[in-house]
């Protein structure tokens, strides 16, 4: 004689083993503690860090990649201004390029961020991985952010190809529709610095 067992059954049973098991189960602490996500500081810090302590670009290259990194940025975000101050300008290493921007207020440091992720703008050729630091809060309503244009190894002849295109002007025109920001102390909608089409 055959045995069946009914589909409601065996949804029962199934149910009962599980919530036996789930019973007997506790929770698992973890045996190394969770560490707290960085502060925008400490983020900042951490990468700051991480590029310099990584030495010198190899000497050949040195003035190339001094220059490439300080134009890019220039004609994707305009010179250094009022609304925009690069403190200390470009300072590059072996693994990366740092540029310290404080903006007039958080729109402005915004319509910057949007250039880049938006528009074929020239920066968006670099050869690396590029990082914007999680903003910080200044006196003033000012914004504070770290760009580091980070590098492959140069050493590498592959690597060095790709960048000495980069370098030789292979790179996308800009062209950027303006973008509107409010006045500080007006209140009254002005174009954000160093926009509009070039």
């Amino acid at each position: 004689m055959k045995r069946s067992w009914s589909s409601s059954a065996l949804y029962v049973g199934f149910l009962f083993a599980l919530g036996s098991s789930l019973a007997s189960c506790k929770t698992l602490e973890p045996d190394v503690p969770l560490t707290p996500r960085p502060t925008a500081v400490q983020e900042k810090s951490l990468v700051v860090d991480t590029v310099k302590a990584s030495g010198h670009v190899v000497q050949d290259l040195k003035r190339l990649v001094d220059r490439s990194a300080a134009d890019a940025f220039a004609k994707t975000f305009g010179n250094s201004g009022a609304e925009v101050e690069y403190s200390g300008g470009v300072n590059c290493f072996k693994n990366g390029c740092l540029i310290e921007v404080t903006y007039r207020d958080v729109c402005t440091e915004k319509a910057s961020t949007d250039r880049l992720r938006n528009f074929p703008v020239p920066l968006r050729s670099w050869p690396g991985i590029i990082y914007h630091s999680p903003p910080v809060m200044l006196a003033g309503g000012k914004v504070q952010v770290t760009w580091a244009l980070l590098l492959p190894d140069l050493a590498a002849d592959d690597n060095r190809g790709r960048f000495q295109r980069f370098a030789e002007g292979k790179m996308i025109d800009a062209s950027i529709r303006p973008d509107v920001c409010s006045s500080p102390n007006t209140g009254t909608a002005q174009p954000a610095p160093n926009q509009g089409v070039k």
